[in-house]
C-alpha cells in the first residue's frame, strides 16, 4: 500500500464501488484501490464526498489535512482503539526510566549513524573535506552515547550531532541556495522552508505506520510529551530524517527541480512561500522516496521505505512487549 497526495485545488474524493478517485470538472485525475491505499494527504481546497469519507473511516485508512502551505492542519481517522494490551505495556513503559533510556539511545543512535552515512556519501562523491571531517566527529559521538545515563545528556548529543550533520549539507547545496544554519518557526528561507514541509510529510507517514501497529502516537519514550505533539511518533522519524526527508530536499534542490524563482516573500509569520505549483513537486519526489527499495541488513531482504517504517514501529512493539531485548533503530549501510 502506498500514501496518495492530492494537491489539485478545487478537486474532490469521491467513491466508485471499492475504488477512491480524485476528480475535477467532471474529468478523473486519479483512481484507485482502496486496498492500495495506506494514507490521503490533501493539501488545501480539497474536497471529499460523503460516500468516499464513509469508504475511508470502514477501513481505518486516515486522511491528513494540510494548507495550501503545506501546514498540518488536522487528521481523521477510523476506529483504532484496539490492542488495548500493546497500549497498556506501553504506558508503563513509559514511566520506566531504563526502557526509556534504552529507546532514546537506540534513537539517536540511528539518526547519528544514518547522518554519518549522509556525510561519507557526500565526501566519497565530491571529494568534500568538510564532509569527511563530520563523519569522523559523528563516529565519535557514536561512541560516545553508551555511556550516557540520561535523556538530557543524549539530547546534548543529538543536538552536536545534527550541527555537524547540517553544517555539511549546507556545503553540499548548489550555488543557488544559501542555508547559515537550521532554523523552523517560521523558517526564514527556501532550504529551511523545505526541511519543514519534508518533515511534516515524514511525521504523517510515521503517523500512519505508528497507528496501524496498535500504538499510541502521543505516548513517546525520548521526546517529551506534551498536548497534541505525537511524541512517539517523533521518536521513530528521527532514524528516517536523514534518509527520506534530507534527501528529497537535496534531490529537489541540487537537480534543479525547484528554482529560486519558485519561491516568493510573505509576511512577517511566513517570511517565504513556495508556489503550489512547486509544492506538488515535493509531493512527487517524497512520495517517490517512500516508494524506493532499500536493503534491511540485519534481515537480509529489501523492502521500500514506507513499508520499512512500519517494520521499525512492530519492532518497537516488540520490544514495549518484552519479545525484543531493546529497540533497534534502522541504520543504512
Amino acid at each position: 500500500m502506498a500514501n496518495m497526495y492530492v494537491s489539485e485545488q478545487g478537486a474532490r474524493l469521491e467513491r466508485e464501488y471499492d475504488r477512491i478517485l480524485v476528480t475535477k470538472n467532471n474529468s478523473v485525475l486519479l483512481e484507485a484501490p482502496i486496498i492500495k491505499v495506506s494514507s490521503i494527504v490533501v493539501v488545501g481546497n480539497i474536497g471529499i464526498t460523503t460516500p468516499a469519507l464513509h469508504l475511508l473511516l470502514e477501513r481505518k485508512i486516515p486522511m491528513v489535512f494540510l494548507s495550501r502551505f503545506g501546514e498540518f492542519l488536522g487528521r481523521l481517522s477510523g476506529d483504532h482503539s484496539s490492542n488495548t494490551s500493546l497500549k497498556s505495556a506501553q504506558y508503563r513503559r513509559g514511566e520506566e526510566k531504563g526502557f526509556c533510556l534504552q529507546v532514546a539511545s537506540a534513537v539517536a543512535r540511528g539518526k547519528i549513524w544514518n547522518s554519518r552515512v549522509r556525510c561519507l556519501r557526500i565526501a566519497t562523491a565530491t571529494n568534500n573535506p568538510i564532509a569527511q571531517q563530520a563523519a569522523e566527529r559523528l563516529d565519535t559521538i557514536l561512541s560516545e552515547l553508551p555511556g550516557k545515563e540520561s535523556l538530557a545528556q543524549v539530547r546534548a548529543l543529538e543536538a552536536e550531532a545534527s550541527r555537524v550533520y547540517f553544517s555539511v549539507i549546507r556545503t553540499h547545496l548548489n550555488k543557488d541556495w544559501a542555508f547559515p544554519s537550521r532554523q523552523r518557526r517560521p523558517p526564514p528561507d527556501p532550504v529551511n522552508l523545505l526541511l519543514s514541509a519534508t518533515y511534516t510529510l515524514l511525521t504523517e507517514a510515521v503517523y500512519s505506520a505508528v497507528t496501524l501497529v496498535g500504538l499510541d502516537p502521543y505516548c513517546g519514550f525520548y521526546h517529551t510529551e506534551r498536548p497534541g505533539r505525537p511524541a512517539l511518533v517523533l521518536d521513530l522519524m528521527e532514524e528516517f530524517r536523514p534518509l527520506i526527508a534530507d534527501s528529497v530536499v537535496l534531490t529537489i534542490l541540487n537537480k534543479r527541480i525547484l528554482k529560486p524563482e519558485d519561491f516568493h516573500s510573505g509576511q512577517e509569520d511566513r517570511p517565504v512561500i513556495l508556489a503550489h505549483d512547486g509544492y506538488k513537486k515535493v509531493l512527487k519526489v517524497f512520495g517517490e522516496r517512500l516508494r524506493t527499495p532499500v536493503t534491511i541488513p540485519r534481515l537480509g531482504h529489501r523492502t521500500t521505505y514506507h513499508r520499512l517504517l512500519e517494520i521499525q514501529a512492530r519492532i518497537l512493539a516488540n520490544a514495549i512487549e518484552g519479545r525484543n531485548a531493546g529497540y533497534e533503530p534502522f541504520r543504512s549501510r
